[in-house]
Order: structure tokens, then C-alpha cells, then sequence
């Protein structure tokens, strides 16, 4: 390893006379420089080398006055002047630089070397530099795409967001919905059903009122029969009170199916409008019949059922027997 000494005073480069080296040494040279104290102070060094049109920066330390570098192998690649030169940065951004050498190293033709350079590029503090810009570059450009990246993902999901919460508030307007549907269906139920109840408590009343014209029209047979001899036209007015009577339990019994039908029904959620007019027929036959068979003014549900043999009807005009009486706007029937 040949070493090449300077001193460094008053920012000036001093070496000795006729100092040489010798081109197309690789790593093998060896730069010693002595600092005075102005250099002492700064925080980093440089040493620069340049010969001919290669110039490289060589970061270097001074310790206790001095310092030592490799002096680079493109350098010396070819015979001519080796100029070096030191910078030392102080802090304040304040920076000393030597004076160019007055007399630069004398590079010397070499012996012949077979092949060409046989080494890896020196360090340049340079280059080095650009490079570390360069991957900072680089490293900032991945960083802005990855922030781009996150950017639109961020974007991707507040909208994936914003439809699934219009998609729960659809989901809670169509549940209150259902829920108010289904209100409504338990009250026409309940409804439905209580109007069931009731044409079942009609039919009851209207069987029973039946069978009560039944026993009348058994009695009415009895004395029929004993009166059979005395005279024919009354037994035929019980044989026909009897017919009478049977067919109006038969409607009453009809009239008490039909209603526990409709009772079931409706349990059952099946029972219609048509079945509760059916019933409401059935019973309204019923009532006619046994006015007919008793001979009495009959009242179910607002509707009063005349007797043939007390009211004739004209058309619009009903015509009331002698039993019926008028005093101003009343009328009593019997």
C-alpha cells in the first residue's frame, strides 16, 4: 500500500517535491493529510480527486488533526495531473475549502496490465447523494400511489357504507309496514269473529224461539185431533201448523249449523262476507216462519217480521189488522 502525505495550513495543500504515482494502481493508493485547527472544527470532510476529466468525492474523518483515504482507482486510470482538493462544512451552513494545489501529484504510465480496470466503481458522495434523492423519489412516488390506493378503498367502502344503510332503512320501513299489516289483520279478525259470536247467539235465540213454536204447534195437533170429529177444518189448520212448525225448526237447526260453520270459520281465518249474508238469510226466513206459525209481531236485529194473517202488503203499503193501533207517530202491534 503506498501512501502519498500532505500538510494542510492556511487552507493550502503542501507535499513533498517530485511526489509521483504510478496510473492503473487499483485501491493500492493511499491519500494522509495533516489539518491546522481550522479543520477541527467543522463536522464532515471531503476529499476531492480529479485528474483530467474524472472527479470523484471521497467522504473522509479527521481525527486529532488528520486523515487518511484510499485514493480512488478512476483517478489513476491514466497518466496526467492529480489534483485533490479538501471541504469541511462547519454548522451555520459555513464551509472552508483549500486553495487549488499550485503543484498536483504527477501521474506516471504504468508498466503493462492485462485486462482492463479490475475493480467495483469508487464511492462518490455525490452520486451517493443523487442516489439517496433518487430512492427517496421513488419510496415518496410508491407512498403517494399506495395513499392514492388506500384513498379509493376508503372511497369503495363508505360507498359500500352508505348502501347498506339504505338498504337497512328500506328494511325497517317495510318491517313497520308488515307490522301495521298485520295490526290491521288482527282487528278485521277480532271483528270478524265477534260478528260471528253474535250471529251464533242469534241463531241459538232463533232455534230456541223454534222449538218453543214446535211444542205449540204439538199441542196444536193434540187439540186437533180432539177436536178432529167436531170438525175437519181444524185439523187441517193444525196439520198445517204442524208442517209449519217443522219447517221452522229445520231452518233453525240450518240457521245453528250455518252459524257454528261460520264460527269455525273464523277461528280458522276462512270465513267471508258471503257467508255471514248466507246466515243473515237463513235467519231472516226463520223469524218470518214462526210469525207466521204464532201469529205474533216478531224483532231480531232491527228488523220486525209480520204476520200474514195481521199485515197485507200492496206494494209500498203495508196494511194492518184490527189488533194493530195508531196514536200520532206511534203505531202498537199485536
Amino acid at each position: 500500500m503506498k501512501t502519498h502525505n500532505v500538510t494542510v495550513t492556511e487552507r493550502v495543500i503542501n507535499h513533498p517535491h517530485n511526489e509521483r504515482a504510478i496510473a492503473r494502481n487499483v485501491k493500492a493508493d493511499t491519500l494522509h493529510a495533516e489539518f491546522d485547527d481550522e479543520w477541527k472544527g467543522a463536522n464532515s470532510w471531503i476529499a476531492v480527486f480529479s485528474n483530467g476529466g474524472t472527479v470523484k468525492r471521497i467522504s473522509m474523518t479527521v481525527t486529532n488533526g488528520a486523515a487518511t483515504v484510499t485514493i480512488p482507482w478512476e483517478c489513476l486510470e491514466r497518466p496526467g495531473a492529480l489534483y485533490v482538493s479538501f471541504v469541511g462544512y462547519l454548522s451555520g451552513n459555513a464551509r472552508i475549502v483549500t486553495q487549488k494545489m499550485a503543484r498536483p501529484f504527477l501521474v506516471v504510465e504504468s508498466g503493462e496490465v492485462d485486462g482492463g480496470a479490475a475493480a467495483d466503481p469508487s464511492p462518490d458522495v455525490v452520486m451517493d447523494a443523487l442516489a439517496a434523492v433518487n430512492e427517496s423519489k421513488a419510496s415518496a412516488a410508491a407512498a403517494e400511489a399506495s395513499a392514492k390506493a388506500s384513498a379509493g378503498a376508503a372511497d369503495e367502502s363508505a360507498a359500500s357504507a352508505a348502501a347498506a344503510k339504505r338498504f337497512a332503512e328500506s328494511a325497517e320501513q317495510s318491517a313497520s309496514s308488515s307490522a301495521t299489516s298485520a295490526k290491521q289483520s288482527a282487528s278485521d279478525a277480532s271483528k270478524s269473529a265477534g260478528a260471528a259470536k253474535k250471529a251464533e247467539d242469534s241463531a241459538a235465540a232463533a232455534k230456541e224461539s223454534a222449538e218453543g213454536c214446535a211444542v205449540k204447534a204439538e199441542q196444536a195437533v193434540k187439540d186437533a185431533g180432539a177436536a178432529k170429529e167436531t170438525s175437519d177444518a181444524a185439523s187441517e189448520r193444525a196439520n198445517q201448523a204442524a208442517a209449519s212448525a217443522s219447517g221452522a225448526a229445520s231452518s233453525a237447526n240450518a240457521a245453528a249449523s250455518a252459524a257454528l260453520q261460520i264460527a269455525n270459520n273464523v277461528a280458522q281465518g276462512a270465513a267471508g262476507s258471503s257467508d255471514m249474508a248466507k246466515q243473515k238469510q237463513q235467519i231472516a226466513e226463520l223469524y218470518g216462519e214462526i210469525a207466521n206459525i204464532t201469529g205474533d209481531f216478531r224483532y231480531s236485529d232491527g228488523v220486525i217480521y209480520c204476520p200474514s194473517s195481521k199485515v197485507s202488503a200492496s206494494g209500498s203499503a203495508l196494511t194492518f189488522g184490527s189488533t194493530c193501533t195508531a196514536s200520532g207517530t206511534s203505531i202498537t202491534l199485536k
